[in-house]
Formats: structure tokens, sequence, C-alpha cells
């Protein structure tokens, strides 16, 4: 579990930083697309980068909500007692 830990903040920075840039970069790149395929007289569309950008905030998002907890003291269940006498 210590590997996981380490990966995951090795790789956060990284993660983030290249999510953003894809978040800011998509409209224009949209507009690049649209005017290309404008000019190529196709109306071929290229999802290729929208599909890469929803994989990508679905991966972030599963790695937020799935990474483990970092406390140092485990959760003890509750110990109910018998309200019935058992003899």
């Amino acid at each position: 579990m210590k590997l996981l830990n380490l990966i995951w903040q090795r790789l956060m920075t990284p993660a983030l930083f290249l999510a953003f840039s894809f978040a800011m970069n998509a409209d224009a790149w949209a507009a690049k697309a649209k005017k290309v395929a404008a000019n190529s007289g196709e109306n071929s569309q290229s999802w290729v980068a929208p599909y890469a950008l929803v994989m990508l905030a679905v991966g972030l998002g599963m790695l937020f909500v799935c990474r483990s907890s970092r406390r140092s003291d485990r959760a003890k269940p509750k110990e109910y007692q018998s309200i019935t006498d058992a003899t």
C-alpha cells in the first residue's frame, strides 16, 4: 500500500497539470478542428481528444475517490451487547 501512496504522490502534480492544460486548450483545439473540417469539405469529426479528456477526468475522479485513507488510527467497529439472556 505504501508503494501506491508513493506513486500517487509522485504523479499527482503532473496529472493535474495535464488535466488543466487539456481543459484550457480544449476550445482552441475544437476551433482548429472545426476550421480544418470546414476547409477539407468532409463532414468528419475527430472524437479522440474529447474522449481522452473524459477518460482522464474519470480516471482522476476514480483516483480521488478510491485512494486509501491516511488515518493513523483505524476506525474500530462498535460491539453491541446482547439484550437477551443467553444462559
